[in-house]
């Protein structure tokens, strides 16, 4: 009778062991099956950027190639390039429109052999190789929208207009030959020109480029619809849906008086009052494994703005549909901005820029993802 226990006990231990083995089997073949929310997102990277030599004056974007932080400098009219432990490495430019100049750098990406800003104030992309060296110059910004490099090729997602007054909103512009065209609309502009409400909330996007170039994909900024193009700009699918965080933009008395008063103090402050009233997206990663999607929003109960990832697959399924960046979001800004950029691979950066303190703090953060 012992014997027969014993090996009774032995029988349902090998079975655990067994169910065991099967279990650490499916987890290293499916490991992001297992993963909690907390486990995809993992902060691995914080420093703030010194301000001691050049202070930053108003960033507009952000770039991550090799060691090096690239950050454009509106109105100093440069563009700040920083170690990864935020101290400042050197500039590159200075105020003007000549060689080396800008008036307004504003976006920012490094590709393909290639370093390209948009002077917003000349309404330009400015093409570089890679020690700052002009290749080319050319006009097609009408707002300054993020874009990318492919090759010969800037793929944006500028609302434009063409000479018989049609409008779209993405371009794929062809730099190869003397002069830069226009070889593919993307997407056409839907509303119409009385439609002020709409125009005005559906003016900014965002795109990016998987790192094999197959897939290009588009976002608005006032509601997660995103849309998926080949790398020739035809149109493939539209999917997303604004997750249950997420406040749809209304018309408030604050959004009226912003539109009356415009840049007036008044107005001003009315239109901050009014944007921390809903809900944007604030950038588009193509990772290795999907698609990462900033969205950030003001907490009215601890008085400060909130930053959440969600992540799609490539084909439209939805795997996150929010992360919230405990570490990001200060309560002593009522203004903050965050500039998003990732390595296209399994990293998500993000500059944190409160500029409602005195110094203004630049943060930046380097995120792991983990789909």
């Amino acid at each position: 009778m012992i014997e027969a226990k014993e090996e009774g006990r032995f029988i349902v231990g090998c079975k655990s062991i067994k169910f065991i083995a099967i279990i650490s089997a499916i987890i290293l073949i499916f490991p992001r099956v297992f993963l909690s929310a907390e486990d995809k997102v993992t902060l691995i990277l914080k420093f703030q950027l010194d301000q001691t030599k050049q202070p930053l004056m108003r960033p507009g974007d952000i770039e991550v190639s090799g060691e090096k932080l690239f950050v454009t400098d509106r109105p100093s009219g440069n563009i700040k390039i920083y170690n990864k432990d935020g101290t400042l490495d050197s500039t590159f430019g200075r105020k003007g429109a000549g060689p080396g100049e800008f008036t307004s750098p504003n976006y920012i990406e490094i590709a393909d052999g290639k370093i390209c800003v948009q002077d917003m104030g000349q309404l330009k992309y400015i093409i570089f190789d890679e020690n700052f060296n002009e290749i080319t110059r050319f006009f097609f910004l009408m707002g300054a929208d993020p874009f990318v490099i492919d090759d010969n090729r800037i793929i944006n997602c500028e609302y434009l207009r063409r000479e018989d007054d049609k409008e779209f909103v993405g371009a794929i512009i062809d730099f190869s030959g003397s002069k830069a065209k226009i070889i593919k609309e993307l997407r056409p502009y839907p509303y119409s020109k009385d439609d002020s409400w709409n125009r005005i909330l559906s003016m900014k996007h965002f795109i990016d480029i998987q790192q094999d170039k197959k897939y290009i994909y588009l976002v608005d900024e006032n509601k997660v619809e995103i849309y998926k193009y080949n790398r020739e700009g035809e149109f493939q699918k539209k999917f997303g849906k604004n997750p249950n965080y997420f406040r749809v933009a209304q018309r408030t008395s604050d959004y009226e008086t912003y539109r009356k008063l415009g840049r007036a103090p008044e107005g001003i402050e009315a239109g901050r009052r009014w944007s921390r009233t809903f809900s944007r997206v604030t950038g588009l990663s193509a990772l290795a494994n999907g698609l990462s999607l900033a969205i950030e929003n003001f907490d009215h109960n601890e008085q400060k703005w909130e930053l959440y990832l969600s992540f799609y697959d490539f084909d439209g399924k939805l795997l996150e549909e929010g992360i919230k960046l405990k570490e990001v979001g200060s309560p002593l800004a009522e203004d903050e901005r965050f500039l998003i950029d990732s390595n296209n691979k399994d990293c998500v950066y993000i500059l944190e820029c409160n500029e409602d303190i005195d110094p203004p703090q630049y943060t930046f953060y380097v995120y792991k993802i983990n789909l």
